[in-house]
């Protein structure tokens, strides 16, 4: 669920960003006798360089109201997410708490928490 709602965030401030590069004509209530439409501005980030910008540019995040930390997770961390996978309330054996296993069973090692309209997002990858 955070996953979709992170790429709904993500979707959502793109396309102000986008929308922020459209000019539009000189007098938008006459009629289009010249022929002028709405003209777009040359963007300056591909979607995937805008969210690289908001990670890196706090001022450039500030300004899309949009914030974007990742953090490795701890093995401690990863530990705790495997045993809430696996239904496990005491520690598990040493033998479990390997990154290699923790690998074979997908527990994530990344956490991203993302900062929209006072609303945090927290997704594990």
């Amino acid at each position: 669920m955070n996953k979709e709602r992170y790429n709904q965030i993500v979707d959502e401030v793109f396309k102000k960003y986008e929308d922020s590069h459209w000019t539009p004509p000189e007098n938008p209530d006459g009629p289009l006798l010249s022929g002028k439409l709405w003209s777009l501005k040359p963007m300056q980030h591909s979607k995937e360089t805008f969210i690289n910008e908001c990670k890196t540019d706090k001022e450039f995040s500030e300004r899309w109201d949009f914030k974007i930390e990742e953090r490795e997770l701890s093995q401690q961390e990863r530990i705790i997410l495997m045993n809430k996978k696996l239904g496990v309330t005491d520690t598990l054996p040493q033998y479990y708490n390997t990154d290699d296993e923790m690998d074979k069973n997908n527990v994530p090692t990344k956490l991203i928490t993302v900062t929209y309209n006072n609303e945090i997002i927290e997704v594990y990858e």
